[in-house]
């Protein structure tokens, strides 16, 4: 069975998450018994700080988010890890908090994206970070070939997150690399709900080309996927939901 250390640093860690912050300045009475990278992770509530990679300045991980700091890559691939990790985004206090959690999500991407349960929480980070924190995501999915992405049943979801909520400048670049696979992803079952989401973003100079892309798709093949797809949002028929 579990040792009596280990039962105790799980008791421990569990009443972190679920009790309520300490006043600001006032050191946890049982602090002193965790391990050291955990009362950093606490802070002590005396201004300690920890440094998470890739963030532009140091932030004190979040009193709510520090259960999942350390474990977000390993917990998200998990169904029950996955739903606190998206639990532990949705409560965070400040754009730091999500940030750290988002952060160990980098080198995953591809990966996540196609996870069956790590693609939620890609999702939600997306979806409730600044744009500029995403940047990287964006970096990752250019560098996999978004089209796999795309095409992904799970990726796809991302791939739409991202022309949503990413910054002009990515979305533009998401688009370039995606048109020279315009036709594949039309006909795709996945791939053209990432099609429509062109559809309802901001392209600018790059609109134009995606609607004669369109109308060139749906006249060629005017029973094929796409067709279908536009025909049923018009008829207010959409994905099916998201299962989290």
């Amino acid at each position: 069975g579990p040792s009596k250390e280990g039962e105790g640093g799980s008791r421990a860690a569990a009443l972190a998450a679920s009790a309520p912050g300490p006043p600001p300045g006032c050191p946890l009475p049982w602090q002193g018994y965790l391990p050291e990278d955990l009362q950093m992770c606490l802070g002590g509530g005396m201004g300690k700080a920890t440094v998470v990679p890739g963030l532009s300045s140091f932030s004190p991980i979040g009193w709510r988010s520090f259960g999942v700091v350390g474990r977000v890559w390993g917990l998200s691939q998990q169904a029950q890890g996955s739903r606190e990790v998206q639990r532990k985004l949705e409560e965070a206090q400040s754009e730091g908090d999500r940030e750290a959690i988002l952060e160990e999500l980098r080198g995953h991407v591809k990966a996540a994206a196609r996870d069956p349960h790590a693609n939620h929480v890609l999702q939600r980070c997306i979806e409730l970070c600044l744009p500029a924190a995403s940047q990287f995501v964006v970096e990752e999915v250019l560098e996999s070939g978004p089209i796999g992405i795309a095409l992904h049943k799970n990726g796809c979801r991302v791939m739409q997150s991202l022309l949503k909520r990413c910054s002009d400048e990515s979305v533009h670049s998401l688009v370039a690399a995606l048109l020279p696979e315009f036709s594949k992803m039309a006909q795709h079952q996945y791939g053209k709900f990432v099609v429509l989401c062109f559809l309802e973003c901001d392209l600018g100079e790059q609109r134009q080309c995606v609607m004669e892309r369109v109308e060139e798709e749906v006249r060629r093949q005017s029973s094929g996927a796409l067709a279908r797809a536009l025909a049923s949002r018009q008829e207010g028929v959409g994905e099916p939901p998201r299962q989290h």
